[in-house]
């Protein structure tokens, strides 16, 4: 008996083996195999980690520390080894999440496709040297000033990790939480984030607040340099989120550019959920490769992009296979680069994406978004018919042939005025009628104190171009209805 129940119990760890296996093979896909995060990691040092530890990259007074760092790199001298017995170093992304695939490639080089995977383990090692190196400079630039001030080895080194990402330090709910099929992979990164921008707080405000406005500052300055018009401004906030400020300049279309910084300052896409496409989603919660694959499948909508892959005119096997391509997707280990990164600069170079090239190359590879704002036809609709509400029918015209000229999809027709302000009417309209026609069916059920509840908060809200509603029309509706043979 002991032994069936150990064997019951072996089976389980050996699935979670693979899973784990088989997930840090996914992260480092994502990560080491991916040039933009390579990219991000960096700005992400050189922007934040770097500035709250006092050693910023972009202090030209620094620059020595970082010629110092550099040295430490190349000779492994006495600075990084008291960073690596102080597990500053060794505790990076690569290292303490990401090494379990070159664990389990030992000794495949016996097997029959032994050379491919030999080959990968290199790599793998290479592309994960790389990534800690990205972070061990900053680490060693910070350690050696600290040192120039005074302090000692040691009190340097804990100082680096009180700045600076350590994935040896993160609680159990997440230990449990970046493996959980329905968890988040990279949510060690938001951890150590939260450790950080709380010291932050605590330690050094001013740099956290300065930080913080970083994007509301550029936003202010770039809309005056772009003269940018509170109805054009309206349009672009409707969802573009703080982290995503505007530049100083418009591209060849008169297009207003936007920087994402998203996916560069930590936290700015970790914490509030994003509105994308009318979809609500927190992207680092059920963002793993299960979580993921179930929720594209249940709402037939790709999880980060908010566009629909199934759509009501699309045929059985269209509908199939789009559900194919979109579980290889979610489920097969590839870098960013190898299928969204090549689609998004191949269309750019044959026009079916309206991207400049150069964004879409240094996008996909050096991980720096700049963009137009998505505009969706609902959104100018529903402002272009406020302002035709308002009698603002000339600056309406004149914000929506902005629209028609520079933000429309491709794909779609030019809007016009007339069709807009007809389509307002009859919202109105069948406003109206509703309205009346449930007050009627009070009054049938002996209920006109109902009927004219109803009929007093449509007038409260009455607006400019509604029809007025008066107790008698809604009588006279109600024996229409009893003509008709309708009681209730």
């Amino acid at each position: 008996m002991a032994k069936y129940l150990t064997d019951m119990t072996r089976i389980p760890n050996m699935a979670e083996q693979a899973y784990n296996t088989y997930l840090s093979a996914w992260k480092s896909s994502k990560t080491l195999w991916n040039p933009a995060t390579h990219a991000r990691n960096i700005y992400g040092n050189v922007l934040v980690f770097s500035y709250l530890a006092r050693a910023s990259a972009l202090n030209p007074l620094n620059a020595k520390h970082y010629r110092a760092a550099a040295a430490s790199l190349r000779s492994k001298d006495d600075a990084y080894k008291v960073l690596l017995e102080n597990g500053a170093l060794g505790a990076e992304y690569y290292g303490g999440e990401i090494q379990r695939i070159e664990t389990a490639l030992k000794g495949a080089e016996d097997s029959k496709i032994g050379h491919v995977l030999a080959g990968i383990k290199v790599a793998q090692k290479t592309l994960g040297q790389t990534y800690a190196m990205e972070d061990q400079l900053f680490k060693l630039a910070a350690y050696h000033k600290y040192v120039k001030e005074g302090m000692s080895p040691d009190t340097a080194a804990e100082e680096v990790n009180k700045w600076f990402p350590n994935y040896e330090r993160i609680g159990k709910i997440t230990r449990w939480l970046r493996k959980s099929p329905v968890g988040a992979p990279f949510i060690s990164f938001v951890d150590q984030s939260v450790r950080i921008a709380g010291r932050g707080l605590v330690e050094r405000p001013l740099r956290v607040a300065a930080l913080a406005s970083l994007p509301g500052v550029l936003n202010y300055i770039s809309a005056i340099a772009i003269g940018l018009n509170p109805d054009e401004r309206e349009l672009l906030d409707k969802e573009r989120s703080y982290w995503e400020p505007l530049l100083p300049w418009r591209d060849s279309k008169g297009r207003a550019q936007v920087l994402d910084l998203r996916y560069i300052v930590p936290l700015a896409n970790d914490i509030v959920p994003e509105n994308r496409r009318g979809g609500i989603m927190v992207p680092w919660m059920f963002s793993g490769p299960a979580a993921t694959l179930a929720l594209e499948q249940f709402t037939g909508k790709e999880r980060f992009t908010g566009r629909e892959f199934i759509r009501e005119d699309m045929s059985p096997l269209e509908q199939a296979k789009a559900r194919g391509m979109t579980i290889a997707r979610a489920a097969i280990p590839h870098p960013s680069i190898a299928y969204w990164g090549t689609k998004r600069i191949i269309g750019s170079i044959t026009g079916d994406r309206d991207e400049h090239v150069a964004n879409a190359i240094i996008g996909s590879i050096a991980g720096l978004n700049v963009r137009s704002p998505y505009i969706a036809e609902k959104q100018i609709k529903q402002v272009i018919q406020n302002m035709i509400d308002e009698g603002d029918w000339r600056e309406g015209k004149v914000l929506l042939d902005v629209w028609n000229e520079r933000y429309k999809p491709r794909h779609l027709k030019n809007l016009e005025m007339k069709a807009l302000s007809r389509g307002l009417r009859l919202t109105k309209l069948n406003k109206w009628r509703k309205v009346r026609d449930k007050a009627a069916e009070a009054i049938l059920q002996g209920r006109e104190d109902d009927a004219q509840e109803m009929i007093d908060d449509y007038m409260t809200e009455l607006g400019r171009g509604y029809r007025p509603l008066f107790i008698s029309g809604v009588r006279y509706r109600a024996r229409q209805f009893r003509i008709e043979g309708k009681t209730r």
